[in-house]
């Protein structure tokens, strides 16, 4: 913890100023890190706040009044090629966030022709949605060779176009307001090979046609296995 409670410096001799000094500049190099807020609190400064986990970094309002949470990684899962998986989740902290991201970098299926789909949970990691019309998605942009038609409700909402299992594909993933009772809107961008080798991008567009809140997600590919370098952030 590096904080101060006051950052006024006052006329002393050497050694106490300095001592005062560097634990102005400590505050200052660590944005007042700690698990309860910094005091005096004064518009625009900054609280790395330790109290949760992970650590989020905070900024005064202009009102003075409240910490507004500022974009931050929440958390990253790599899965190794040697050792790949059947789904990455995530749990998405709605309390403090409104808007997530998910990137996914590196992403190599374990066969040819697959794609990513991502499922939603009300309840945590426990239970996700997997009704044969718990989602609706749309091939927005590009490449549109996808198993469902335009529109199509779906067990899960697609968000990568089949690839190939040796270039690797990257995707990221947009989640917005998933804490409110509303249909959670879900966009994603991407970029893989073919299983012929030629280039697919493009945009999806879905929700998940429950009115409950979100609070955890799962990557998975629509079969078999995959590897990558996965990472979620938050943003308000």
């Amino acid at each position: 913890m590096t904080q101060v409670n006051d950052w006024t410096t006052d006329n002393q001799e050497g050694g106490p100023f300095r001592q005062q000094l560097n634990g102005i500049l400590g505050a200052i190099q660590s944005s007042s890190s700690g698990p309860v807020e910094p005091s005096p609190k004064v518009p625009g400064m900054f609280w790395f706040d330790t109290s949760v986990d992970p650590a989020v970094l905070r900024q005064r309002n202009a009102a003075n009044t409240g910490w507004t949470p500022l974009m931050n990684k929440i958390k990253e899962t790599i899965v190794s090629s040697a050792s790949p998986v059947a789904s990455v989740d995530f749990s998405l902290p709605t309390s403090e966030f409104t808007h997530f991201e998910i990137i996914a970098n590196d992403l190599v299926f374990s066969n040819t022709d697959r794609f990513m789909q991502m499922r939603t949970s009300g309840s945590g990691l426990g239970a996700f949605d997997e009704g044969a019309a718990d989602y609706h998605y749309e091939a927005l942009y590009g490449d549109a060779a996808v198993p469902q038609a335009a529109g199509a409700a779906y067990s899960s909402v697609i968000v990568t176009a089949g690839s190939n299992n040796t270039i690797p594909a990257r995707a990221r993933i947009d989640i917005f307001d998933p804490g409110d009772a509303s249909p959670t809107g879900i966009q994603s961008q991407f970029t893989c090979m073919s299983p012929a080798n030629d280039l697919r991008s493009g945009v999806f567009g879905g929700y998940r046609v429950s009115s409950t809140a979100v609070n955890a997600v799962r990557l998975m590919p629509n079969a078999d296995t995959f590897s990558g370098k996965f990472s979620l952030y938050g943003r308000v």
